[in-house]
């Protein structure tokens, strides 16, 4: 029976540009000649003819040049010239010369076109996908057939080669001519199992992978989210490549096939021997969100794989982690972001954890290590051990530990449980008067809690309205049971602020708000009350006195007096450092520059948390 993938004349006589093309490429076995494939010979071809000389612009440049000669010795040397580049093999030389350089400008020919491979497939899923008559149905059906791919794969391989070695490596040029033939003697006996082919269309998304060199051979080294490579799923880090688009990557540097790939585009056909994967890996790639603890910026980490793949962000951006399967460098994306872009590499939580406990354990070599010095040293050293310690067990660290990344997840509000919302900031810059405009504002939407006091009760005073007033032993008891965010001592009698206390205005379907200390938030973080933390900071000194209006601070018109310079300076020293330490905990930041449109945003913020969802730390959902 005839075989119709080796004939692409049927009676049916398609007219298909697409048919052509592959009519075009499609050798037939001849009768008087039993070796297949056809040998190919490789003498000069008979049809390429010189170019004439006055097509030429060298010999047009003699010809001008020859009559301003004076000396004989200048015009024989001329001549020579003249008769070398009149030489048939020079202008055949020099046309092929142009003729390639011309396909690069042009970005076509080998290395630029369209395998017709993936020509074949695309022109079949034409077919496919609308109504065919019996010469297409007919096509589609040679093109499909797998002695057809097979033909079509060859003649992509064979128009991809590389024909000519580079320069340097022309001493070496039988070396690797054996070394190829090898090759590709090894890679024709391989089994369908230890050799895969691949093709990957990179005309759209950008390829997404980088390589590494090993023992001479060309290895994937890293897949990244959201390219191409990624997309298809047919590449893995550890993939040794045999050949791109017919050439040998063999013994290339890492520069070489980087700059072999940009050179491409459209279609890449990878010859790989996949990495041996052990069966039952577990996956490490559970996409999580993240809250960064700290900013970054890759072109200023030395450590880092690619500065190009490098994705900086700032303490509080919300991080898509989609990548942890390297120990060191994780991948992800700024949430929002998602497929936009090729996902950015950040280094992980550990190792982000062991350079900075690195910083804070090993003195600078010029440190005088005096007695103090030593136990703050030994103290740190403790203290960094506590820190890796916890975070394995994604525990809450102290303030003076490594912050890396919190896990976070949405919270969606609920209107029948009100977050509470805190307000931080450093002294004299408005959030007791803040607090006290907000329940003002809106009695029956904000309520502030009633604080606990050992103190007698005075007149005018009422229980459990003004203070919860109750005995010192029972205060004492209660602060041994940890029932307070916070508490503390005044003319010997305690003050402080319970849990019940938020509850109580929580459980009544209203906003608490609270005016705490920097250190009651990791208690009221660990609890199941879900704070909303919000730090009305200080504006620079210089813009503090450029807004000052009189004898009046703007950012708190309710002090009687405007604040001394010493003042201002402590201010914003103070929220400076309150930042630093526990910006961590910051859900949202004011700088108060008016009193007034400081308590219109912080109206807003508490909308927005009353109708959208937040990100919060996983734990607050389990």
């Amino acid at each position: 029976m005839q075989n119709n993938a080796y004939d692409t004349d049927s009676d049916n006589n398609s007219t298909s540009a697409e048919q052509s093309r592959v009519q075009s490429v499609t050798p037939t076995r001849s009768q008087s000649t039993p070796d297949w494939p056809p040998v190919v010979s490789t003498a000069r071809p008979s049809t390429f003819s010189p170019l004439p000389a006055q097509e030429s612009p060298e010999m047009a440049c003699i010809e001008a040049l020859s009559p301003k000669l004076t000396s004989a010795h200048d015009r024989e040397n001329l001549a020579s010239v003249q008769r070398y580049l009149g030489d048939s093999d020079v202008q055949n030389a020099t046309k092929i010369y142009d003729k390639i350089m011309d396909l690069k400008r042009a970005r076509s020919g080998p290395g630029f076109s369209r395998p017709q491979s993936t020509s074949a497939q695309n022109l079949t899923s034409q077919i496919s996908a609308a109504p065919s008559t019996r010469d297409e149905v007919e096509l589609a059906s040679l093109l499909s057939s797998p002695t057809m791919q097979g033909l079509l794969l060859a003649h992509d391989r064979l128009a991809f080669r590389e024909a000519l070695p580079d320069e340097n490596e022309e001493n070496e040029g039988r070396e690797l001519s054996r070394q190829n033939s090898s090759d590709a003697d090894q890679s024709s006996q391989m089994e369908d199992d230890s050799v895969k082919i691949v093709r990957i269309d990179k005309s759209c998304d950008p390829l997404g992978a980088t390589v590494k060199n090993e023992d001479g051979a060309v290895l994937i080294g890293r897949i990244v989210k959201g390219g191409a490579a990624e997309k298809s799923g047919l590449l893995h880090e550890g993939d040794e490549i045999l050949e791109i688009n017919g050439v040998h990557m063999k013994g290339k540097s890492v520069s070489e096939v980087c700059e072999l790939l940009a050179d491409m585009n459209g279609t890449l056909t990878f010859l790989l021997v996949p990495k041996t994967r052990s069966i039952g890996t577990l996956s490490r790639d559970r996409a999580v969100h993240v809250r960064a603890n700290f900013d970054y910026d890759p072109y200023d980490d030395e450590f880092i794989p690619c500065r190009e793949l490098g994705l900086a962000f700032r303490r509080g951006d919300i991080l898509h982690v989609v990548d942890q399967e390297d120990q060191n460098w994780w991948q992800a994306w700024r949430a929002g972001e998602e497929g936009k872009k090729l996902a950015g590499l950040i280094p992980s939580k550990h190792f982000q954890q062991q350079r900075e406990s690195m910083k804070h354990t090993v003195p600078a070599d010029n440190e005088k290590t005096t007695e103090k010095s030593k136990k703050c040293l030994c103290i740190k050293r403790k203290r960094r051990k506590k820190v890796l310690y916890n975070a394995q067990q994604n525990e809450v660290f102290e303030v003076d530990q490594v912050l890396t990344y919190d896990e976070v997840d949405l919270l969606h509000p609920n209107p029948s449980r009100k977050r509470p919302i805190v307000l931080i900031g450093p002294p004299k810059i408005g959030r007791k008067e803040l607090r006290q405009r907000l329940i003002q504002y809106d009695p029956d939407r904000f309520a502030g809690a009633i604080p606990h006091t050992s103190r007698p009760i005075k007149p005018g005073e009422i229980n459990d309205h003004d203070y919860h007033f109750v005995p010192r032993h029972t205060f004492v008891t209660d602060i041994v049971a940890h029932k307070f965010v916070e508490h503390g001592e005044l003319q010997d009698h305690f003050y402080g602020t319970s849990f019940d206390a938020i509850k109580m205005v929580i459980n009544a379907g209203k906003t608490c708000i609270l005016n705490l200390h920097c250190e009651a938030l990791k208690t009221l973080r660990a609890s199941n009350i879900k704070p909303y933390v919000i730090f009305i900071s200080s504006p620079s000194y210089e813009r503090v006195r450029a807004l000052r209006r009189g004898k009046i601070d703007p950012f708190n018109p309710k002090l009687n007096v405007a604040l001394t310079d010493r003042e201002i300076h402590e201010m914003v020293a103070k929220a400076r450092e309150m930042e630093e330490a526990y910006g961590h905990y910051f859900d949202h930041t004011i700088t108060n520059t008016d009193f007034e449109r400081t308590f219109d945003e912080l109206r807003q913020v508490i909308a927005r948390l009353e109708d959208e969802p937040q990100w919060v730390p996983v734990s607050w959902l389990r």
